[in-house]
This record gives structure tokens, sequence and C-alpha cells, in this order.
């Protein structure tokens, strides 16, 4: 199991293969909410009382399907934090440590997130829909199968994220750092996308149908199957290197 996981774990999204990624997608809600209690008992208390802990220290509490809906957690210490299934619809988490936390089907819709810190957390299927993302760091993060839509992600790190069939329609994505991220049958269709950063990006069957491309940066990408009707890649640069001038008035 230990070499299992030191492979799983050293291997690149993009270039796993999916029977190799399947272990990895079972595995990673385990491995990343292991059984921790919050440092701070006094923290934990608090919120659970008050719906609110600015600044708290929650790491590693265990709070799962739990129900939060519009909680104050500005600048809250939430790394390795277990909130599978929790509801935080319209919570205020800006500028939150949530690295490596487990949010696998938590509903995040409407929920303030800019500045925050997702890096490697998993939300495989989570609800982020209408979510302000705004410069958040999801590097690393898993966010197959996760409702994005009309979210605002300006800025965002998704770099080497994993997004296998996410739903990106109409969401704000401009100067998006998606570079090497795993991409396959994402939905991106009516999204903006100006100036974002696709270096090394895998998305193969992506819909990227009314998309606006302008100006991104597409170098060694693998566009195998990729949706581009109606988009616009106004001086986009091309997998070879190239400048499009498709979408250019």
């Amino acid at each position: 199991m230990t070499e299992i996981i030191i492979r799983l774990a050293s291997a690149h999204p993009a270039k796993m293969k999916r029977s190799i990624l399947a272990p990895t997608l079972i595995l990673a809600p385990l491995l990343l909410a292991a059984p921790l209690q919050a440092q701070n008992s006094e923290h934990l208390e608090r919120f659970l009382a008050t719906n609110q802990c600015v600044r708290c220290d929650l790491k590693g509490a265990s709070l799962v399907s739990s129900e939060f809906k519009r909680a104050l957690l500005t600048g809250a210490d939430l790394s390795r934090a277990d909130l599978f299934g929790a509801n935080l619809s319209e919570a205020d988490l800006r500028r939150a440590n949530m690295e490596q936390a487990a949010l696998g089907s938590a509903n995040l819709s409407g929920a303030f997130l800019s500045g925050a810190l997702l890096k490697n957390a998993f939300l495989r299927s989570s609800n982020l829909s209408r979510a302000n993302l705004v410069a958040t760091n999801l590097s690393g993060a898993n966010l197959s199968r996760a409702n994005l839509v009309e979210a605002f992600l300006e800025g965002a790190d998704l770099s080497r994220a994993y997004l296998f069939d996410a739903i990106f329609k109409s969401s704000n994505l401009n100067r998006v750092n998606f570079s090497g991220a795993y991409l396959e049958a994402a939905d991106l269709s009516n999204a903006s996308l100006r100036n974002a950063d696709l270096r090394n990006a895998d998305l193969r069957n992506a819909d990227l149908t009314n998309a606006d491309l302008s100006r991104a940066n597409l170098t060694s990408a693998d566009l195998r199957g990729t949706n581009f009707f109606g988009a616009n890649l106004c001086g986009a640069t091309l997998p070879d290197g190239s400048t499009s001038s498709k979408g250019c008035q």
C-alpha cells in the first residue's frame, strides 16, 4: 500500500491513465481526511455555537455533512479539515487556509473564497457555482466533476489541478493559471478565458463552445477532440507556438 500511494502522489495527473487515477480518487478522501481533531477545542466550540470564528484555528477538524450556511470564517485555518458533504453555501472564507482539506460533495455555492488557500484540496463533485474564487490558490486540487457554473475565478491558480469533467460554464476564468492542468471532458462553454495560461494543459474532448480565449496561451496543450465552435481565439498562442487570428475583427 505504501508503495502504491507513493507512486500515485509522484505521478502527474495529466499523464496518469484512468486505471491509475481510479484508486487515487478512491483513496484521496481517506488520505486527506485523516482522523484528526481540531487542535484548538475552544475555537471549535465557539464556531459550532455561533457559526462564526474569524482567524480561528480549526485545522484537522471533523465537520462532515455539517450545516454552515453563511458561516463567517475569514482567515480561519481549516487545513486538513474534513468537510465532506458540508453546506458552506454563501460562507465567508476569504483568505482562509484550506490546504489539503476534504471538501468532496460540499456545497460552496455563492461562497466567498477570494485569496483562500486550497492547494491540494479534495473538491470532487463539490458545488462552487457562483462562488467568488478571485486569486484563490487551487494548485494541485482535485475538482473532478465539480460544478463551477458562473463562478468568478479571475487570477486564480489551478496549475496541475485535476479537473476531469468539471463544469465551468459561463465562468470568469480570465488570467487563470491552468498550466499542466487536467481538463479532459471539462465544460468551458461560454466561459471567459482571456489571457489564461493553458500551457501543457490536457483539454482532450473539452467543450469550449463560444468561449473567449483571446490572448490565451495554449503552448503544448493537448487539444485532441476539443470543441472550439464559435470560440474567440484572437491573439491566442496555439500549441505549435503560432498566433491565432480566429475571431479577430
